[in-house]
Protein backbone atom coordinates (compact mmCIF):
# COMPACT_ATOMS: atom_id res chain seq x y z
CA UNK A 1 0.00 0.00 0.00
CA UNK A 2 1.46 3.46 -0.93
CA UNK A 3 2.10 5.83 1.68
CA UNK A 4 -0.46 8.64 0.09
CA UNK A 5 -3.16 5.23 0.63
CA UNK A 6 -2.11 5.09 4.12
CA UNK A 7 -2.50 8.81 4.85
CA UNK A 8 -6.28 8.77 3.22
CA UNK A 9 -7.38 6.08 5.12
CA UNK A 10 -5.88 6.38 8.56
CA UNK A 11 -6.30 10.41 8.36
CA UNK A 12 -2.88 10.84 9.52
CA UNK A 13 -0.67 12.75 7.70
CA UNK A 14 2.55 11.91 6.10
CA UNK A 15 4.88 13.59 8.51
CA UNK A 16 3.58 11.48 11.41
CA UNK A 17 4.23 8.50 9.79
CA UNK A 18 7.38 8.69 8.75
CA UNK A 19 7.87 10.15 12.87
CA UNK A 20 6.14 6.95 13.37
CA UNK A 21 8.58 4.75 11.71
CA UNK A 22 11.45 6.87 12.87
CA UNK A 23 10.47 5.60 16.39
CA UNK A 24 9.82 1.87 15.22
CA UNK A 25 6.29 2.00 15.77
CA UNK A 26 5.65 0.83 11.90
CA UNK A 27 8.08 -0.08 9.10
CA UNK A 28 7.62 0.46 5.47
CA UNK A 29 7.81 -3.05 3.37
CA UNK A 30 9.88 -0.68 0.92
CA UNK A 31 9.69 2.26 -1.73
CA UNK A 32 8.23 2.47 -5.82
CA UNK A 33 10.30 4.95 -6.72
CA UNK A 34 10.57 7.49 -3.74
CA UNK A 35 7.01 6.70 -2.21
CA UNK A 36 6.97 4.28 0.64
CA UNK A 37 5.12 1.27 0.86
CA UNK A 38 3.80 -0.37 3.94
CA UNK A 39 1.42 -3.92 3.99
CA UNK A 40 -2.11 -3.45 4.66
CA UNK A 41 -1.42 -4.56 8.37
CA UNK A 42 0.03 -1.24 9.23
CA UNK A 43 -3.66 0.38 9.44
CA UNK A 44 -4.20 -2.06 11.81
CA UNK A 45 -1.10 -0.78 13.91
CA UNK A 46 -1.61 2.73 13.56
CA UNK A 47 -5.31 2.37 15.25
CA UNK A 48 -3.63 0.46 18.47
CA UNK A 49 -0.93 3.60 18.43
CA UNK A 50 -4.19 6.06 18.27
CA UNK A 51 -5.82 4.03 20.83
CA UNK A 52 -2.95 4.19 23.55
CA UNK A 53 -2.72 7.68 22.90
CA UNK A 54 -6.32 8.42 23.71
CA UNK A 55 -5.79 6.38 26.66
CA UNK A 56 -2.43 8.43 27.66
CA UNK A 57 0.24 6.14 26.53
CA UNK A 58 3.36 7.54 25.80
CA UNK A 59 4.51 6.80 22.55
CA UNK A 60 7.74 5.25 23.80
CA UNK A 61 5.34 2.96 26.06
CA UNK A 62 3.56 1.67 22.92
CA UNK A 63 6.78 1.05 21.49
CA UNK A 64 7.66 -1.11 23.70
CA UNK A 65 4.22 -3.16 23.74
CA UNK A 66 4.33 -3.69 19.74
CA UNK A 67 8.50 -4.11 20.10
CA UNK A 68 7.37 -7.21 22.28
CA UNK A 69 4.31 -8.63 20.39
CA UNK A 70 4.72 -12.21 18.56
CA UNK A 71 3.61 -12.19 15.07
CA UNK A 72 0.16 -10.58 14.82
CA UNK A 73 -1.12 -10.68 18.34
CA UNK A 74 -0.38 -7.44 20.28
CA UNK A 75 1.43 -7.49 23.48
CA UNK A 76 -0.76 -5.66 25.92
CA UNK A 77 0.93 -4.51 29.38
CA UNK A 78 -1.96 -4.98 31.69
CA UNK A 79 -0.52 -3.70 34.57
CA UNK A 80 0.59 0.00 32.70
CA UNK A 81 -2.83 0.07 31.71
CA UNK A 82 -4.12 -0.25 34.99
CA UNK A 83 -1.90 2.36 35.84
CA UNK A 84 -2.52 4.41 33.39
CA UNK A 85 -6.72 3.90 34.50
Amino acid sequence: MDIAEVVKKSGLPTSTLRYYEQLGLIRSIGRNGLRRQYSPEVLNKLNLISLGRIAGISLNEIAEMLNHSEGSKPYIDRDLLAKKA
